[in-house]
């Protein structure tokens, strides 16, 4: 080979290799930065969830009115959606359940995590937070 082309091909392969590595950088910092939003996500939910919110349905009320005050009471400035609620259809299903489903709770100063796990046990279902969101399904079939 003669000197002048084996220079451009060594020059060649240096960007294609700089190329590459840039490519993975970025993506690992993307994977990163979507990482990271979910944790954020996930830690916001679970912040909520400690705050003691009034549960006053004595008389008893639909599942979806619970979850509708759920998502109200958790509406902040920085959330102006409230929680991130995403109810599971199979986990519904499989429970034998609808959102018409009566629920009964009266509770004050106790943190929303056990008065929706007590308001949910009433119909079978259970709650986990993942991926951002507050899942609602079956009992047993969490993280499946």
């Amino acid at each position: 080979m003669r000197p002048r082309f084996r220079s451009r091909l060594w020059t060649l392969m240096a960007l294609i290799a700089a190329v590459a590595i840039t490519l993975l950088v970025v993506r690992e910092r993307t994977d990163w930065v979507a990482r990271y939003r979910v944790w954020m996500a996930n830690r916001t939910i679970r912040t909520q969830l400690e705050r003691p919110i009034p549960m006053r349905f004595p008389e008893g009320v639909q599942l979806s009115n619970v979850l509708r005050h759920v998502r109200n009471a958790t509406t902040t400035t920085a959330n102006p959606r409230g929680l991130p609620i995403f109810i599971d259809p199979i986990g519904l299903q499989e429970a034998g359940q609808t959102m018409g489903s009566a629920v009964k709770i009266d509770a004050q100063g106790i943190p929303l995590k056990k008065t929706l796990r007590m308001v949910l046990d009433q119909v079978g279902l259970s709650y986990y937070v993942k991926d951002g969101l507050l899942l609602i399904t079956a009992q047993g079939s969490e993280d499946e």
